[in-house]
């Protein structure tokens, strides 16, 4: 939560001894670049996964088959030592009430226990992050694929580097499930 670029909002709970009382808004200059990012995204010369990599989503799409992509991103989320938690069907849900022309949508929950330790040492609003979540959707495009990232500019220097350190985790993931190379891990 935060009211604009270089504005600081007070964080409404008592904070806790792992917690800042003030919360940092983005860095200027990330709120200054993403308009050239998203010029850049539109006339085809940045990849979206590369564009949205600020933003706290990556996402990218494949020609594979909806059911392909998501048996693709299970192995890599297990490969990579995460647990997957839930699947949520929202596609199927929406489909069987009544919706049959619905397209697919599913959403992966996964966590990594070892991890979560290690963030919740860091800081207890590592919780909010938990667990990670890969979305598969069918889209006129293709198959979209997408992972929220976690903030690497927020709270401790240990959190951040851990949130780094997950994040080029969830970008494998999200790279192994998008592609055709099954080489990739």
């Amino acid at each position: 939560m935060y009211a604009g670029a270089g504005s600081r909002v007070q964080a409404t709970a008592q904070p806790g001894p792992n917690t800042p009382a003030i919360r940092e808004a983005p860095p200027q200059w990330q709120m200054a670049i993403r308009p050239v990012l998203w010029l850049l995204l539109g006339a085809g010369l940045l990849p979206a996964a590369a564009a949205a990599a600020g933003t706290g989503l990556q996402e990218a799409y494949s020609e594979k088959a909806f059911a392909i992509v998501v048996q693709d991103a299970r192995f890599a989320i297990t490969e990579y030592n995460f647990r997957i938690v839930e699947t949520l069907n929202i596609g199927t849900a929406i489909r069987e009430r009544g919706n049959s022309n619905f397209p697919q949508h599913l959403v992966i929950l996964f966590c990594n226990i070892s991890l979560a330790e290690a963030g919740l040492s860091a800081s207890s609003h590592f919780i909010d992050h938990c667990p990670y979540r890969l979305s598969v959707s069918e889209t006129p495009s293709g198959v979209r694929i997408g992972v929220t990232q976690l903030p690497e500019h927020q709270g401790p220097d240990a959190l951040r580097k851990l949130n780094r350190k997950i994040n080029v985790l969830l970008g494998k993931i999200l790279d192994y499930a998008s592609t055709k190379e099954p080489f990739l891990l």
